[in-house]
C-alpha cells in the first residue's frame, strides 16, 4: 500500500518490511496550511506545506500503535524488486556494524540511532569533509546499479571519497541529506520531530528561509542533535511513474516534489538496477490467468532468481 507525498505511509521496520498501517487521510483545508506557515514571511508554498502536513500526520498515526519504529515510505517511489531479499538485511548488518550495536533492535539498539535516511536524493560531502565523519562502513549490494550506471552527481560524489569499487554501497553517520523519499524514525524521535522540531515553520529572517519538511528534518539532524544514519546511494527514489493513491482520491492539493527536490528528481528511477515499479511488471502480472497462482509473488520470485532484470532499466547514461 502507498500514500500520497501529502499523506505518507508508515511500516513498522522489520527484516520482511511487514504490512503497512494506512493512515486516515484529512481533507487539508487552507486554515492548516496557514497554521503550519510563519505568519507575514512564510517561505513554504502550497504543495511543500501539504507535504509537511502528511509528514506530520504519517507520524502521528505512527506514535497510536505500540511501535518501536516505523518505515515512512512516499508513494511515488521506487526500489529494487531484490529490497526485501537482499538489499535490506545487508545495510540492516552494515548500521549495526557501524554503531557497534548489536542488541535487539534490527538496526542496532533504538538507544543509538533516531532516524535512517533509505530514501533521498543525496547526501555529498567533500573529501576532506568525510574526514569528519568516524566511521564509514561500505558493502558490495549485487543489486545496485554499477558505478558508471548511477546517476552523474552520486557516481561522481562516490569516486571523489574513493569508493571507486563497482556497487559499493555506504552507511555513515548523515552530513546533509536532503528529500524524505523514504526514512526509518524510532518513537521518540517522532514524537521530538512532531511536537517540537517540526511543529509548525521556524521563524526564520528572509536569508535563512526553511523551505520544506524535509529541510527541516536535516537541520534537526544537523544542528538539533538528532542521532542520523544515511545509506549511501539510497535504497528508494522518487519515480515519475506517479503517485498511486493521487489517482484513486480527491485532489488534495498539489503532488509536485517541492522547490529544493525537484532538480534532484528528473530522471525516474536514479540509482535504482531493477525497478519494482515499471509498467512490466503490470503486464507480466496480468498474463498470469489462472486464479490459483499467486501472480504477485511468482514475479518477484523470478525476477530474484534471475541476474536479469524483467523490467525496463532506466540508466543515467541512456537519458543524458
Amino acid at each position: 500500500m502507498f500514500a500520497t507525498k501529502e499523506n505518507p505511509i508508515a511500516l513498522p521496520t522489520s527484516p520482511v518490511l511487514r504490512a503497512s498501517r494506512r493512515p486516515q487521510y484529512p481533507r487539508w483545508s487552507e486554515q492548516d496550511i496557514t497554521d503550519l506557515q510563519t505568519p507575514g514571511n512564510s517561505a513554504l508554498d502550497r504543495g511543500s506545506a501539504l507535504a509537511w502536513l502528511g509528514h506530520r500526520n504519517v507520524l502521528s498515526e505512527f506514535l497510536k500503535t505500540r511501535h518501536d519504529t516505523a518505515l515512512i515510505v512516499e508513494d511515488d517511489v521506487d526500489w529494487d524488486t531484490q529490497l526485501r531479499s537482499k538489499q535490506i538485511p545487508q545495510t540492516a548488518y552494515a548500521i549495526r556494524e557501524l554503531l557497534g550495536s548489536h542488541g535487539n533492535g534490527y538496526y542496532g539498539s533504538l538507544e543509538t540511532w533516531d532516524i535512517i535516511w533509505l530514501g533521498h536524493c543525496g547526501d555529498f560531502f567533500n573529501a576532506a569533509r568525510g574526514s569528519d565523519i568516524p566511521v564509514i562502513k561500505s558493502f558490495i549490494d549485487s543489486a545496485m546499479p554499477k558505478l558508471e550506471e548511477l546517476h552523474p552527481w552520486t557516481r561522481d560524489f562516490l569516486k571523489e571519497i574513493g569508493a571507486v569499487k563497482d556497487q559499493q554501497r555506504l552507511v555513515h553517520n548523515s552530513v546533509q541529506p536532503l528529500c524524505t523519499f523514504a526514512y526509518a524514525i524510532t518513537r521518540p524521535a517522532a514524537e521530538r520531530v512532531l511536537n517540537e522540531l517540526a511543529a509548525r515553520e521556524p521563524l526564520r529572517n528572509l536569508g535563512n528561509p526553511c523551505k520544506a519538511y524535509d529541510v527541516r528534518l536535516l537541520e534537526s539532524c544537523r544542528d538539533e542533535g538528532l542521532k542520523c544514519i544515511t545509506v549511501n546511494p539510497e535504497l528508494f527514489h522518487h519515480s515519475d511513474l506517479g503517485s498511486e493513491i493521487a489517482q484513486v482520491t480527491d485532489n488534495l492539493g498539489s503532488t509536485q516534489p517541492s522547490s529544493v527536490q525537484k532538480d534532484m528528481t528528473e530522471l525516474p528511477t536514479t540509482n535504482i538496477r531493477c525497478s519494482a515499479r515499471s509498467g512490466k511488471w503490470q503486464e507480466i502480472r496480468d498474463s498470469i490467468t489462472d486464479s490459483s497462482i499467486d501472480a504477485e509473488s511468482l514475479v518477484k520470485e523470478l525476477a530474484e532468481l534471475s541476474s536479469e532484470c524483467y523490467v525496463d532499466d532506466f540508466l543515467p547514461h541512456d537519458l543524458a
